[in-house]
């Protein structure tokens, strides 16, 4: 079971390849928020086909009925704490930025970076409770992670010529 959610974690880390790469081509067209905005309709859509079936299967197989369904999917939001819709704020703004900067980034710098961003955060999360060497560990781990940005973001490119980035090769294949 562990090597089926590792597999699928390492295909969705593919997956947010390829929608930066996909976003950027919208961004250089449309700009960053408009991109941002089709990037959720688009998946507003794909995610209520899913629910919809997703129910329509539960129902159909008996394991709910059609209110017990209804009601539970309301009555969990209402018991939602406010703060934790926040994630849909925090999402958008990160494909709208992320779609700006990978245009002119490219996308193994960018990926680099938004990774390196969120590996900092997830251990800045973790720290917080931590005593003695444990948070020096992790402190430890910070630092090793923003020298690793440093040393792979801040050296010219060792080539003459231009290399297209993500952008350019999905405005080639168009």
């Amino acid at each position: 079971m562990l090597s089926a959610m590792v597999l699928l974690a390492a295909f969705n880390g593919l997956l947010v390849g390829l929608s930066r790469a996909f976003n950027a081509r919208l961004s250089a067209e449309f700009g960053p928020f408009k991109a941002s905005l089709t990037n959720h309709l688009v998946g507003f859509a794909l995610v209520s086909v899913f629910l919809v079936i997703g129910s329509l299967t539960a129902v159909e197989l008996g394991f709910i009925s059609s209110s017990d369904a209804e009601k539970s999917a309301w009555l969990g939001l209402l018991n939602t704490p406010l703060y934790a819709f926040l994630g849909g704020a925090v999402g958008a703004v990160f494909v709208a930025i992320n779609s700006y900067v990978l245009v002119r980034l490219g996308a193994a710098r960018s990926a680099i970076l938004v990774v390196s961003g969120q590996m900092v955060g997830g251990v800045l999360l973790d720290i917080s409770g931590q005593t003695g060497w444990q948070m020096l560990a992790n402190a430890a781990g910070v630092t090793l992670i923003i020298y690793g940005i440093y040393l792979s973001v801040d050296k010219p490119q060792k080539t003459d010529k231009k290399q297209p980035n993500s952008t350019e090769y999905l405005k080639e294949s168009a």
